[in-house]
């Protein structure tokens, strides 16, 4: 985000400095889509923390490796839920006087609903339905800063007060219809299609207010947002195979192509001072841009998959790894840049840019009875955001590692299970702010943040026999 530009008068007073430290803070707490092993689905499948790309058993193959649904011999309605989900971000030192900043989230949504449709004319041939919930994120942090007298840094301010506040919300559903079919006895081909809707908005106010010793003020606003809508098509084909105690697994996703999507996009600006370096000084500027009916795009990568599990006695060991290929920088929404009254511009466009990136999974499962499974994993979830791109819509930087644990039991034709999962991660970014060149404010911030993210989900969930 460009910083405001103001005349040099003006620049001694830093009136703006603070909000722009505020807004800078923003760059490592949007939105977090740049892992892809965030979110898994099925009931066993995340306590194993998805590491059932060649093992998996349940409907939620439509997913994992759509070849192996053709293997599925016990085919139930999946409903798998988070419950009860914490999420945490915390940046430390954020202000740089050992103040941190952190934002908590608690919620839950369904992320997979999958049913087998059985009609006699198939035959041999089998079709599945499926809805999960593939991104879902919804973050929020306001922050006020107050400063009287000696705190300001300057003699001559009285008071300073600069409020932010910062919004996303990002949502992605995929709608699939899967087709599989055996090959001999031992292998299961099949692809499911996909439809995407993306949905995403943002907004972000910085307010800045100062007094000065004799009483004249100062105001300064900024602010801007968007919104946009995308929908977009990818296949996901699998190939899976049993050979006595081994199972295996391929699966390919293909980059998805877009279909429509649209946007907008709007920015505000205002600075007004009263006369702080003495008579005939006041400023009185206001910018604005609305722009609506823009283009949206989005892009997600090729990704192959490959996955084995083993069985002795009562105990399954699975292992998965999946490479996603780099996504080229593009423009998810570009708004034509605003001319400010110096005639300088400020772009606020959204760009991607993904490097890429392979995730790991392991899990283990041990059948304590003929109605009573315990599960364990873990896998990790790498950051393919590009730290090169300023204006990256994507900044969650940070890796991500899970660990998770749970049972299943039966009752009857269904099946129970209970679990949990822990997410942590951490990493240093720079604090990405604008200063106002040879200037230093009240607050001295470090050159690099930390930030660390933490998030428990609690998982209880159930498949029904049909």
């Amino acid at each position: 985000m460009d910083g405001f530009v103001v005349e040099p008068a003006v620049l001694r007073f830093r009136l703006l400095l603070p909000a722009l430290v505020i807004c800078g803070l923003t760059a490592p707490l949007t939105a977090q889509d740049a892992q892809y092993w965030t979110v898994q689905y099925g009931n066993e499948a995340r306590l194993l923390s998805g590491a059932v790309i060649g093992s998996v058993f349940d409907l939620s193959a439509v997913f994992y490796n759509p070849g192996r649904l053709a293997l599925v011999t016990d085919p139930r309605l999946v409903l798998a839920g988070n419950v009860f989900r914490y999420t945490s971000i915390t940046v430390e030192d954020a202000f740089g006087n050992g103040t941190d900043l952190n934002t908590t989230k608690i919620g839950g949504v369904p992320s997979l609903f999958a049913g087998e449709l059985r009609f006699k004319f198939l035959g041999s041939h089998r079709l599945a339905y499926s809805f999960l919930t593939r991104q879902d994120f919804d973050f929020e942090v306001s922050e006020r800063l107050d400063l009287r007298g000696p705190e300001v840094g300057n003699p001559q301010f009285d008071l300073f007060t600069a409020g932010f506040v910062f919004n996303q919300s990002m949502d992605e559903y995929w709608a699939g219809l899967t087709w599989a079919h055996t090959l001999g006895t031992k292998l299961g081909i099949g692809v499911t299609t996909f439809v995407a809707v993306r949905d995403q908005k943002s907004r972000e106010q910085t307010l800045a207010q100062a007094v000065d010793t004799t009483g004249n003020a100062g105001i300064a606003l900024q602010q801007q947002g968007y919104n946009l809508e995308n929908w977009r098509l990818l296949l996901k084909l699998g190939l899976g195979g049993n050979f006595g105690n081994w199972e295996l697994g391929l699966s390919v996703t293909t980059p998805s192509v877009g279909l429509l999507g649209s946007g907008a996009a709007a920015y505000d600006r205002t600075l007004i001072t009263q006369d702080f370096d003495g008579p005939g000084t006041s400023i009185s500027e206001v910018t604005t841009s609305t722009q609506p009916d823009l283009p949206s795009t989005y892009k997600s990568p090729l990704s192959i998959g490959i996955g084995a599990a083993y069985r002795k006695g009562a105990a399954r060991i699975h292992a998965s790894a999946e490479w996603y290929d780099a996504v080229p920088a593009y423009d998810i929404l570009d708004p034509a840049p605003v001319v400010l009254p110096d005639t300088s511009l400020a772009s606020f466009g959204l760009t991607q840019e993904l490097n890429s990136v392979t995730n790991i999974a392991v899990g283990a499962e041990y059948k304590f009875g003929p109605k009573l499974t315990g599960y364990v994993g873990f896998r990790t979830d790498r950051s393919a955001m590009d730290q090169a791109l300023s204006d990256n819509t994507s900044l969650a930087l940070w890796d991500i590692y899970h660990v998770s644990a749970g049972g299943t039991f039966s009752v009857g034709a269904s099946d129970f299970t209970i679990g949990g999962i822990l997410a942590t991660g951490s990493d240093v970014t720079s604090t990405g702010i604008n200063f106002i060149p040879g200037r230093s404010g009240p607050v001295d911030l470090p050159d690099e943040l930390g930030v660390k993210f933490t998030r428990f989900t609690f998982v209880l969930g159930f498949s029904i026999g049909f």
